[in-house]
This record gives C-alpha cells, structure tokens and sequence, in this order.
C-alpha cells in the first residue's frame, strides 16, 4: 500500500490505538491535525480528522486519552454496502 507522505503510519504496535483497531493508521494533514484511517481490502474506512491532544499523541501524550479514544474508535459501526 502507498502512503501518503513520510508522516503516514500505522499507530504504535502494541499501544492502545493498534490493540483496539488492528490496522489503524493516521496521515498527518499539517503539524496538528491528522486523519485516521483504516484500509481493510479495496475498502478505506475514515474515522475522521483529529488534532493531536484529542487522540493524546500531543506533547506530553496523555495515556488516558489515548485509552479512551481507542475505545470510542473500536465501537464505529460503518455501513457495510456488501451485506
């Protein structure tokens, strides 16, 4: 898969964002703001744009944010235009 630019990664293998959304991936669009986003097959699932301190990836990083986000994250229902 290409990426968009050095900035487009996969989230840290391990932390919060990766355990609660295998494959999760964030594209920074300028120095705040990022767009998360998983690719499952020809499929792009958009969980939306963000700014660091709302993921808690902001300096410091806030654990609690991060836990939380990935939470909310991991309970998006996306409509599924196969079924």
């Amino acid at each position: 898969m290409a990426v968009f630019g050095q900035n487009d990664k996969a989230f840290m293998s391990g932390g919060h964002y990766s355990k609660a959304v295998p494959g999760l991936r964030k594209a920074h669009l300028n120095l705040d703001i990022s767009i998360v986003y998983k690719i499952n097959g020809n499929i792009m699932y958009l969980y939306g744009f963000y700014k660091h301190d709302e993921l808690g990836t902001g300096q410091p990083p806030n654990i609690n944010k991060q836990s939380s986000m990935a939470t909310q994250l991991a309970n998006v229902s996306f409509f599924d235009p196969s079924a």
